[in-house]
């Protein structure tokens, strides 16, 4: 034990040290951080570094999350229930020189299977990953009405706009309205839709004006980069041959006129398309079909979806958690929306939702629903299979990703997907032979097998829903097996393929109806507002809205009428 020396007055007692501790090692003064073995920082008895804003599962997550960051350490938390992230995580692998060749084979196993993985090291994208900042894009990309090259000016309205979509509640959640299927009077016709495209917003510097200064609102931009045109006749033979050969330089599509010089110089100089067309050559792909730039900010919600192709996701700037949902999934928990379906593709389940309300109008969701997640961060691939349900939430200010879709080409369909594919089939079909209203009805007559007491057969009808029949029970039972199509399609009708009321639950008036019961807004103008309602005006600009100017209708010499006239006899008949 130690003994204080003689004349320690002021100096305090000498306490033994306790066994088993090491000594703190304090820095500045203050005892806050201390190193840890894996480089991370362990909280000390002084104030630490701000708490990671997660969920308790999230907090339980490496400190790598925190790599890659915009000088920010605040990671949103889940928007899903923790229970939803139970399958684990995405594979992860370096396939640059560090992890060697044993990782990359890993990689591309896995891959070959048709499971998602992540791929670390790629440097496919190591060029951009700082220079691709919301500033430098709206530089050099171009919208409509603006310069493109040589002097020309990009088309208003074509397919190759800057997209810019807009959550209008403040739930900063996006889900891509599909207009064409949009249709006054349809069956599945949504009123208002929770995220709108902005048609006024027609440059990408428009995008980020927005993305900086609104509050209430909250926007997402989609920019088509590169693309294959479409084809007719013998032309729509030789693209998809494109579509069938290995990927080579050859076979790369074309830069879209919204690139301005920079960004061309970028996608073709500063992107590794070596990487790129080694690794889907060697999981036997076809070409690439397009390239789109995802631009988001924090905490931006892209709701549960799956695509019909395969893709990479190239993070370039920020971090994105995603969480990827199996094809086969669909009808036990996820809940599509039906073909015919603006949001078609979507998962009909809101994952923020109280569980209690999905547990009544989703049964399956909780039961069955598992799914894993990943955060990207800068310089890393994802590759997304086909019909695999993706759910990407962004994580910091400014984010930007590269949306790789990729063809076929040799390789085989998932089998876990192929229940998705039919029934997409069946949908079809049997909206052309009946229609989209009594595709449920006609779907289900099948699976219970009551064929008979609804279907006449010496009429011409009779006979075509005899025939559409057979093709059910040809189609499920040569891809699905035998005494499959009952089942299959309860599953595939079970809470689908009816009206979606809740997507029309926000107040609404029709102007032909009249018992359209009136209702009032409530003023919530300040005084101070009220006495000037120029604050006001500036108040609405400032949370997105389109406020039209004011004018003034009492003559002023210099701001209504000239500098020089009368104003006790001007007219402004006379500036005519």
């Amino acid at each position: 034990m130690a003994v204080p020396r003689a004349g320690t007055k002021g100096e305090g007692v000498v306490r033994e040290r306790k066994k088993g501790k090491g000594r703190r090692r304090e820095r500045g003064g203050g005892g806050g951080e201390e190193e840890g073995r894996d480089g991370g920082l362990k909280q000390g008895s002084g104030v630490g570094p701000r708490k990671l804003l997660t969920s308790s599962h999230a907090g339980r997550q490496s400190d790598h999350l925190l790599k890659g960051s915009t000088g920010e350490t605040f990671v949103p938390p889940r928007r899903y229930p923790d229970w939803v992230a139970g399958g684990g995580r995405v594979e992860r692998f370096d396939v640059g020189k560090g992890g060697g060749g044993v990782a990359r084979e890993r990689a591309h196993k896995v891959s070959r299977a048709r499971e998602p993985v992540v791929m670390t090291s790629s440097g496919v994208v190591r060029a951009l990953t700082t220079k691709w900042t919301f500033g430098y894009l709206s530089r050099t990309i171009r919208g409509a009405g603006e310069e493109v090259e040589n002097g020309a000016l990009a088309a208003a309205g074509d397919e190759e706009d800057v997209e810019v979509l807009c959550s209008m509640d403040g739930a900063n959640r996006f889900v891509r309205l599909d207009r064409g299927k949009n249709v006054y009077g349809s069956f599945y016709h949504v009123r208002e839709p929770e995220t709108i495209g902005l048609g006024d917003v027609t440059t990408f510097g428009e995008f980020v004006d927005c993305a900086k200064k609104w509050k209430q609102k909250h926007v997402h931009a989609r920019v088509p980069l590169m693309r294959r045109k479409d084809a007719s006749g013998e032309d729509a033979a030789g693209l998809q041959e494109h579509y069938r050969r290995i990927m080579s330089p050859e076979t790369m599509p074309e830069l879209t006129p919204i690139c301005g010089s920079p960004l061309r110089r970028d996608l073709m100089g500063s992107v590794d398309w070596s990487w790129m067309i080694s690794y889907l050559g060697a999981q036997n792909f076809g070409s690439i079909r397009d390239v789109h730039l995802h631009c988001g900010t924090r905490n931006s919600l892209h709701h549960c979806k799956y695509e019909n192709i395969d893709r990479l996701l190239v993070q370039v700037r920020g971090r994105t958690r995603v969480l990827l949902l199996d094809p086969s999934l669909a009808f036990e928990g996820l809940y599509p929306y039906p073909v015919h379906h603006p949001y078609d593709g979507y998962s009909m389940v809101d994952f923020e939702a109280e569980e209690d309300a999905n547990k009544s109008l989703w049964p399956l969701f909780g039961e069955n629903v598992r799914g894993k997640e990943c955060i990207l961060e800068p310089g890393e691939v994802l590759y997304v299979p086909q019909y695999f349900f993706l759910h990407r939430q962004d994580l910091d200010e400014e984010v930007v990703a590269l949306d790789v879709s990729v063809s076929q080409g040799k390789r085989t369909r998932h089998r876990a997907a192929i229940p998705l594919q039919i029934s997409r089939l069946l949908e079809e079909r049997v909206s052309e032979l009946e229609s989209i209203r009594d595709a449920h009805h006609w779907l289900s007559v099948i699976a219970h097998g009551e064929e008979s007491e609804w279907i006449d057969t010496s009429t011409v009808k009779g006979h075509s829903r005899i025939k559409f029949v057979e093709s059910v029970y040809e189609e499920v039972e040569e891809n699905l097996g035998k005494g499959q199509v009952p089942a299959f399609l309860k599953a595939m009708v079970e809470g689908r393929l009816m009206p979606t009321p809740w997507l029309n639950k926000k107040e609404f008036r029709e102007p032909l109806y009249l018992l359209d019961k009136p209702f009032t807004l409530e003023d919530t103008r300040t005084e101070l507002e009220k006495k000037y309602p120029e604050f006001f005006r500036n108040k609405l600009k400032g949370e997105g809205w389109q406020v039209p100017e004011s004018r003034s209708t009492v003559p002023i010499p210099g701001y209504n009428m000239p500098a020089n006239a009368d104003y006790r006899t001007y007219s402004p008949s006379q500036s005519k």
